[in-house]
């Protein structure tokens, strides 16, 4: 029996650290992550407190493997290709973004649930761009003050430009998917970047879908410099999700945390970032948590840096 369980946390581990968050309970022990390993330390140390010290070899064992295999795993996976077509507006996107400015440098801020008029009212003042995901308080009122324009884009977040939206076009937003959307966000005068925001689902299918979709479009619209800015509930070991956006020449920024991780209403262990970024090559990217916000979230400051090809 204990040689049992032993093997079967090994290979929880193995197929963990293989399939990661393309399977729903692979994505679970990924999302549940530290209590898999607080489990096993506590079996460990009940059995060797109890004088069973083979059970408790067997287990330590296990759960020596269960982290090695879950955490090291493949480091990028090339073989989750996205398969959605592009849609039919990319070309005509391309040629805009070939056509736009970019700005040298440029600050970004996203934020959850924001409910704090002032500390928005001093992001607006830090930042150039800012993503709001399901504020509380009335954005409108909030940013009155700090001038830009403010809007609503498909996938339910609202995005504040210092310098508005430019236009290709007729349009100045495109739906990506089922809950991402790409703009032209202009953090100042004459100056563009291909932003595209997005709220990902958690896991499966659906998760798969989106990211593809977001890839086809990065590829589609070729070297551009493009940015994505999304709000997740999944963790950065979700490295099949980055390494579909790294083959379209979107590379993950370290960002710290700035939420409690959870799964669902269940709080866990660690602090986690809600917010990620995956940014062009040609963006040096830094992130830092912002002052302000609440227990549940704190704002996100991302700042890009132009790199010349």
């Amino acid at each position: 029996m204990p040689a049992l369980f032993a093997a079967i946390l090994i290979l929880l581990g193995v197929a963990t650290g293989l399939v990661r968050e393309a399977n729903d309970v692979t994505a679970v022990l990924l999302l549940s992550e530290p209590l898999p390993a607080v489990l096993g330390i506590c079996v460990v140390h009940l059995c060797f407190v109890s004088g069973r010290w083979l059970q408790g070899l067997c287990a330590a064992v296990g759960t020596t493997f269960f982290l090695l295999f879950s955490r090291v795993g493949p480091t990028l996976p090339m073989d989750w290709a996205p398969s959605a077509a592009a849609p039919g507006w990319v070309g005509s996107v391309e040629t805009c973004a070939g056509r736009v400015s970019l700005p040298s440098a440029w600050i970004l801020a996203q934020w959850n649930g924001a409910n704090d008029a002032p500390a928005l009212r001093s992001l607006a003042d830090i930042a150039d761009v800012i993503v709001l995901v399901d504020p509380t308080v009335n954005p409108d009122a909030a940013l009155e003050t700090a001038g830009g324009e403010l809007r609503g884009v498909p996938g339910g977040a609202l995005v504040w430009a210092r310098a508005g939206f430019a236009l290709c076009g007729e349009a100045d937003a495109w739906p990506v998917g089922e809950h991402s959307a790409l703009v032209f966000a202009a953090p100042g005068a004459d100056i563009a970047v291909p932003l595209l925001v997005s709220s990902l689902p958690l896991f499966g299918a659906a998760l798969e879908t989106e990211v593809g979709a977001i890839a086809d479009v990065a590829r589609g619209v070729g070297d551009s410099a493009m940015v994505v800015a999304a709000d997740v509930g999944f963790p950065s070991s979700f490295v099949r999700t980055d390494a579909a956006l790294y083959a379209a020449d979107l590379r993950a920024a370290r960002l710290p945390p700035n939420a409690p991780a959870a799964i669902g209403p269940l709080p866990l262990l660690t602090l986690r970032s809600v917010n990620r970024v995956w940014a062009s090559s040609r963006w040096a990217v830094r992130g830092q948590r912002a002052p302000g916000g609440t227990a549940l979230s704190a704002p996100m400051i991302v700042r890009f840096d132009y790199q010349v090809p």
